[in-house]
């Protein structure tokens, strides 16, 4: 492709020729970021706006009347698209040194100070330049254009461009402009941008799932870029599940916009940075498998679920908490031991934007996170939504606690605070029913007794028993994991509903009274205690 004019790749490209496309990407993508820049002065927003501009150009080229003006006519998408950032962030400011990219290999802090201080001094400089010189510096130094081609992509005489570059040097040294090239070079668009497009192929409200080339799926809770069919930026997008075969579930911020199959995404690469309107949220987990009616109860073989926290064979699980509290860990644990559904269970994690989504993406990107099975499916949807807010769209709400993960009784399950409507005398017996609101009360009363322990020397004797037997309680609610065995070296346990009912029943009626609550620590059954 290279060395074709550009009507010829404007012309294969509307006709859905990707390597055409891809052509004229690598041979105008500088040119749209340093103008970009030029307006902006924000290598960050100015990359997301070249990218965004390039997809408006993929999806908008039978708007185009005369295909060798392509270069003034992406000028005019990128002053728009720079025109849009700007007005939706006239107060936005990102300090300098937070986006000044660092050499490889990992330089020490004395280089690190340098490149900062040099592009410190290379950005101000070309930054204080006029608008107009502004630009063709930029186009010409960064962007490495000729003098007709920054006429072209402008729409200006070749004899202004001489002038402006002409009165450019003027104000700058060329070691400035060499060392603005250097960090220039490093912010340029993926070169694999063109192949990250997608196409909607189900829209339902504000979830939108999408199909990409099985080599270019999205990670998981990263932006899309969507662009309307008049070649207008749409509805942000966010990818909250993957389906396997290239196929990504993505949400809208704000269920307000609407789509339609056919309709295209790309993958900007960006992180998920909104969280979900409620609504949007909603829509979300309605579209997930529906919740079981009448619910089928699981066995995971977990004794804090099982009791406290039954789960439904298919429909709809929520997980709450923070990093490093074992919801992901636990989701992994589920796709390991459970067999034989009917049908998937969906399991939806709210995740706060900013440092939170980085670190579901890191741990992504590692391999970490399960994703998805047959029969478990996790959904990470950006959102702050609490636990109360959503309960009635699922059939059960885990929500984990801070204090458990530090005291390493996993899963810490903050068993008071989780709940399941499985856990009914209709669908897991009477018995088990009453075992596990003694268990809660039991917990109750001692969290109430531990907080006023300070109040008075000493605690009664019923007190005394009332904390000690919910000391066993909560340390046989924890567990070895069979995903956790390589960092523990504890082998996985299972226990059986029934057994697991039996055993707090007889922690309630005081049989393991005279048992420290430390041999009841991350165990398996009862019978191993006792043996």
């Amino acid at each position: 492709m290279r060395g074709k004019p550009v009507r010829e790749l404007v012309v294969r490209s509307g006709r859905g020729d990707v390597d055409a496309f891809a052509e004229i990407v690598r041979r105008y993508q500088d040119a749209a970021f340093g103008y970009a820049y030029s307006v902006l002065r924000d290598f960050h927003l100015a990359q997301d706006v070249t990218q965004e501009a390039f997809v408006a150009a993929y999806f908008g080229l039978d708007r185009l009347s005369d295909p060798a003006r392509f270069p003034s006519w992406l000028r005019g998408i990128v002053r728009h698209e720079c025109g849009r950032v700007l007005r939706a962030r006239r107060h936005l400011t990102v300090p300098l040194e937070d986006d000044v990219p660092v050499a490889e290999p990992s330089p020490g802090p004395e280089q690190l100070a340098l490149e900062r201080d040099a592009a410190d001094a290379v950005l101000s400089r070309v930054s204080s330049l006029p608008r107009d010189l502004r630009e063709v510096t930029i186009l010409h130094y960064f962007g490495q254009r000729s003098h007709r081609e920054i006429a072209a992509f402008l729409d200006l005489p070749a004899t202004t461009v001489n002038n402006r570059l002409h009165a450019a040097r003027q104000k700058l040294r060329e070691e400035l402009l060499e060392m603005a090239r250097e960090q220039y070079g490093r912010r340029g668009l993926p070169e694999d941008f063109p192949q990250r497009v997608g196409r909607v192929v189900r829209a339902r409200g504000a979830v939108v799932d999408a199909q990409f080339e099985r080599e270019e799926v999205p990670e998981i809770l990263t932006r899309l870029a969507v662009v309307t069919g008049e070649g207008r930026p749409g509805p942000a997008l966010e990818v909250v599940q993957l389906l396997g075969g290239g196929a990504v579930r993505a949400a809208m911020s704000s269920p307000e916009g609407q789509l339609a199959p056919g309709e295209s995404v790309a993958d900007t690469g960006a992180p998920a940075g909104t969280s979900l309107a409620p609504e949007a949220l909603r829509q979300v987990v309605e579209a997930l498998s529906p919740a079981a009616t009448p619910p089928r109860l699981v066995e995971t073989g977990i004794k804090a679920l099982d009791l406290l926290c039954p789960l439904p064979d298919g429909g709809r699980v929520a997980f709450f908490g923070y990093p490093g509290e074992g919801r992901m860990v636990l989701v992994g644990e589920l796709v390991h031991r459970l067999r034989g559904l009917s049908s998937p269970l969906s399991i939806v994690l709210p995740v706060a934007p900013g440092s939170e989504v980085a670190v579901v993406r890191e741990s992504f990107a590692s391999g970490e996170v399960p994703v998805y099975s047959d029969l478990v499916q996790a959904i990470y949807t950006p959102a702050s939504a609490q636990p109360l807010e959503l309960a009635s769209l699922f059939d059960a709400v885990v929500v984990f606690s801070r204090d458990l993960a530090k005291a390493g009784a996993y899963p810490a399950v903050d068993t008071l605070r989780s709940g399941s409507r499985l856990l009914a005398p209709e669908v897991v017996g009477e018995e088990h029913c009453r075992v596990a609101r003694e268990v809660r009360s039991l917990l109750w009363r001692a969290a109430e007794i531990e907080s006023r322990v300070f109040e008075r020397e000493r605690l009664t004797e019923e007190e005394q028993l009332v904390v000690a037997r919910a000391r066993r309680a909560r340390s046989f609610l924890s567990q070895p994991l069979f995903v956790a065995e390589p960092f523990t070296g504890r082998p996985g346990e299972s226990v059986g509903r029934e057994g697991t009912v039996t055993a707090f029943r007889e922690i309630l009626e005081g049989r393991y009274d005279d048992v420290p609550a430390e041999s009841l620590y991350m165990c398996g059954g009862i019978e191993q205690v006792e043996r």
